[in-house]
């Protein structure tokens, strides 16, 4: 029988990114499956609960190679954790970011020993909050979406037709001083600005900018890996960012958070710096 990997979760964007780079490094060597938050129901996502659907109760680890648990600050993945744990089922818990890593576990009656990571700075920041994970098992990535990216969709000859935003679900003053400088920046004055929201952002929330600036189109649930026709593309401090930069663009991010511990990484893969 074909060993499987199973990933569950509430976070959609990260988890469906970690499905389709898995996809296809394994390409179709091991079989890959995914159960989102929309499977559950709404109690188990937000309340603590000894109460399980009854596909999870069939999942049998046997069956899988590994089982992919992410983490988000709602109670589902705790609920998982928690019921899997007590059946002695093994399970590597998946951080794909910085924020909030504590807060991730409050409800874990034990914190996972099995944790995959997207980078290096995330086991950092891990060891720090949690001073016992000395005995947790580590396993790096090393960025297996933007890697999945680069192997398709890496151009470094583009055209300038219009620039990329991405938000990164801040306060309007933080993303304000960003747009500000990017219009402001020299070559891009007037320029076609593609303003990309974050996915926990909501349109309204930037409506302003449409009556504000003439040249400003704003879109949520989209990307332009596959498009040529822009080679610049600037934010503050969200992980999309990086995605760009693995497919050949010319990316910049603005400083407006000071010490934010996202800039190592942004650092580390070239990302420039705009004052």
């Amino acid at each position: 029988m074909q060993k499987k990997i199973l990933i569950i979760g509430y976070q959609n964007a990260a988890l469906k990114n970690l499905f389709d780079a898995l996809n296809f490094f394994y390409k179709k060597r091991i079989k890959i499956e995914i159960i989102l938050k929309e499977n559950f129901a709404k109690k188990f996502i937000e309340n603590k609960s000894n109460v399980y659907q009854k596909f999870l109760t069939k999942i049998k680890p046997n069956e899988y190679k590994q089982i992919i648990l992410g983490t988000s600050e709602k109670k589902l993945e705790s609920n998982i954790f928690n019921f899997f744990n007590k059946k002695k089922m093994k399970i590597s818990s998946y951080v794909d970011s910085f924020p909030n890593i504590k807060l991730r576990y409050k409800n874990y009656q034990e914190i996972p020993k099995n944790i995959l990571v997207t980078n290096s700075f995330i086991i950092q920041e891990f060891k720090k909050k949690f001073p016992k994970s000395k005995n947790f098992y580590f396993k790096n990535l090393n960025m297996p979406y933007q890697n999945y990216l680069k192997k398709n969709f890496f151009n470094k000859y583009r055209k300038n037709s219009h620039i990329l935003y991405l938000s990164s679900n801040l306060k309007k003053e933080y993303e304000l001083q960003g747009i500000e400088k990017m219009i402001n920046a020299k070559g891009q004055l007037g320029k076609k600005i593609i303003f990309l929201l974050h996915p926990r952002e909501k349109i309204n929330k930037w409506n302003f900018l449409l009556k504000k600036y003439k040249n400003i189109k704003i879109y949520k649930n989209k990307n332009y890996y596959s498009s040529k026709s822009f080679k610049y593309v600037f934010g503050v401090s969200t992980i999309g960012l990086i995605n760009y930069k693995f497919i050949g663009c010319e990316v910049f991010y603005f400083n407006v958070l000071k010490k934010h511990y996202i800039y190592n990484l942004f650092k580390k893969y070239n990302l420039k710096l705009l004052k």
